[in-house]
Parts: structure tokens; C-alpha cells; sequence
């Protein structure tokens, strides 16, 4: 694991500040832009040079637009951008009287572009603050400011038993605390020719064993939340529907490599995913089925596919906290 990414998140234990990313996210909600003065008050609560700030503030897409009160913004992943040929972002800046990146004087409405929404299948799609339109009519409703929460598809399966349509529920966790140790796992984990789901297909055995025989006594687990392939939305579907699978899988994991935190990263495109998680934490932590730290901040991400990380702790007797925290992936 990054040296840098364990030093933020140690850096942040006990004092409660928030991150860089953070405190520009909040300036640019607040004041609608990211100005020098929110940059030099951003490196004086995070402790980082102004420099590193300057450099953050200026990286991610999600801090370079200016914001209205309404941000509105047209999807322009590959699908979208088929279904219309582009046409569809001409025309809803047209009718809402702004250009790209443009916002009223009055501050009321900015109008920017995004990439993939998670909704290839129905595109074009459209973002209206944390609402997520597409599909048939969707660019009235955005145009008119009526939008409306697009359905989302119904998975199937065509195994016996479902994988990552089964719904979690922390018993293979529970297992493997009760009765296994985390040699055990990793050995069950590389009989079984588990393999990772991105196109290298990589033993997830193997990758846990080179986690755990790693250097350093701090280890964390990292959970890649991005996608934006044309309907390449699984990640999205198992965060937002799913949410207990994607926590056990962090779980198991953490036991078997000698990690006690783990981050999921989220992008901003998918505004639902990070609250069910949350959701999903809270619920396992009530049940008694992860400890009782998940410190998930909703940091900015953005349409160049960076992330927000969602910590968490899992394990028998891990410490608690009850404060958000998150830092950004190198």
C-alpha cells in the first residue's frame, strides 16, 4: 500500500481535521469556485503546502467547474454520446441558456458535462444535483427542472447459485473468524482459482498472499469503486444494491492479509453508491457483523475517474470511532 495513503490517513487519526479535498469540496459548495483564499485555508486545516493544494484544487474536473445552487450536468461517456452524437449537449445548454462550465450571474445554475452515470442502457443520461435521469423524456424533465430518478435494471444470473447477485450475508466472514485462520483462507482462497474481475484476471489468492508477506506493519485493504467502460456498471450495481457482499469480501480479505482498515473508492458519477454503503455499515455494525468503524467520508471525485474512499474496519476487537475521515488516492 501506498506509503503516502497510510501517512494521510495516520496523519488524520486523532485531530479531527479534514482533508485538503474536503475543505475545497465544502468552499466550492459554499462560494460556488475554488478561490486562493479557500486553497491557503485548505493547506492550513489538511497541514499540506500550499502548493500540494493548489495542485489537488486544480487536478480533479469536479473542483475546476463553477457551481450553482442547481448543477446540472450531460453525461458524455461513450453510450450517451452514441445514442445523440453529441447533439444531446449542445441542445440542454442551449435550452438552459448556458455554455459548458458556465454558471447564471445570479448563481442560481451552472451547466457542465460528466462522464459515465452507470446508465448505459438507457442513454442518454443526465445529472440534476444527486439525481440521476436517462432514458425516454429525460431530457424534458432535466430541461425543465422536473428530473426523475431513472429505473435501475434488474440483474440476472445464469449460474445455479448466484455470485454477485447473492445477497451477503457475512456468514463466510463469520466462518473464517470462528474457524479458520488467515493462512487457512489464503490457501482455501488460492484453491480455489478465485480471480479478480478487471481484464488481467489476476489470482485474488496470490495478490492477498504478496499483501500479507509485504513489508510494514500497516496494511489496508482498497476496494476500486471506478468503472466507465460502456455498460461496464458492476461495481456501481454491488455498491448501491449489494453493498453487505462488497463489505464481507473487504472483511475476509483484511483477515487474510493482517489488514484492520480498508478504503472503497467511489466515484462522484454514482451519487447513491457511498450512502448505501453507509447504510450497509451501519446495518452490519448493529448486527454485530463488522466492528463498529466505518469512517466513510464522500470526498470529490471525478470525470476523469478518481475516487472517493469510504474507510472502514472490520475483525473481532478493532478500535472505534465515531468521526469521518478520508483522504484521496494517490
Amino acid at each position: 500500500m501506498s506509503r503516502n495513503l497510510i501517512e494521510m490517513l495516520r496523519a488524520r487519526e486523532g485531530d479531527g481535521h479534514p482533508t485538503a479535498l474536503a475543505s475545497l469540496k465544502e468552499a466550492l459548495e459554499r462560494d460556488g469556485e475554488i478561490t486562493d483564499d479557500a486553497r491557503r485555508h485548505a493547506a492550513a486545516v489538511s497541514g499540506l503546502p500550499e502548493a500540494t493544494v493548489y495542485g489537488i484544487s486544480t487536478f480533479y474536473d469536479d473542483l475546476t467547474e463553477t457551481r450553482g445552487r442547481r448543477h446540472v450536468a450531460v453525461c458524455t461517456g461513450t453510450a450517451c454520446w452514441a445514442s445523440h452524437p453529441g447533439d444531446h449537449e449542445r441542445e440542454l445548454g442551449e435550452r438552459l441558456g448556458l455554455a459548458e462550465g458556465e454558471r447564471t450571474e445570479d448563481g442560481s445554475l451552472s451547466y457542465g458535462t460528466t462522464v459515465c452515470l452507470g446508465f448505459c442502457h438507457s442513454s442518454p443520461a443526465y445529472r440534476d444535483g444527486d439525481v440521476v435521469d436517462a432514458g425516454s423524456g429525460a431530457f424534458e424533465r432535466v430541461a425543465s427542472g422536473q428530473a426523475a430518478q431513472a429505473d435501475e435494471p434488474e440483474g440476472t444470473t445464469l449460474t445455479e447459485e448466484p455470485v454477485l447477485l447473492g445477497r451477503g450475508t457475512f456468514s463466510g466472514l463469520r466462518s473464517a473468524l470462528s474457524g479458520s485462520t488467515p493462512e487457512a483462507l489464503l490457501e482455501e482462497v488460492k484453491d480455489a482459482n478465485l480471480r479478480g474481475r478487471g481484464g488481467a484476471g489476476f489470482p485474488a489468492g496470490s495478490k492477498w498472499e504478496f499483501a500479507r508477506g509485504a513489508d510494514g506493519e500497516e496494511k489496508l485493504i482498497v476496494v476500486n469503486g471506478d468503472e466507465g467502460d460502456p455498460g461496464s456498471y458492476i461495481d456501481k450495481h454491488l455498491m448501491e444494491r449489494n453493498p453487505e457482499l462488497l463489505l464481507e469480501g473487504m472483511a475476509l480479505a483484511g483477515f487474510a492479509v493482517g489488514a484492520e482498515h480498508g478504503l472503497v473508492l467511489v466515484r462522484s458519477e454514482y451519487p447513491h453508491s457511498t450512502p448505501a454503503l453507509r447504510e450497509a455499515v451501519a446495518r452490519a455494525e448493529d448486527a454485530g457483523n463488522l466492528a463498529t468503524t466505518f469512517m466513510a467520508a464522500a470526498l470529490t471525485s471525478t470525470s476523469r475517474s478518481r475516487r472517493a474512499p469510504a474507510p472502514t474496519s472490520w475483525a473481532r476487537r478493532r478500535r472505534c470511532s465515531d468521526r469521518c475521515r478520508g483522504c484521496a488516492a494517490p
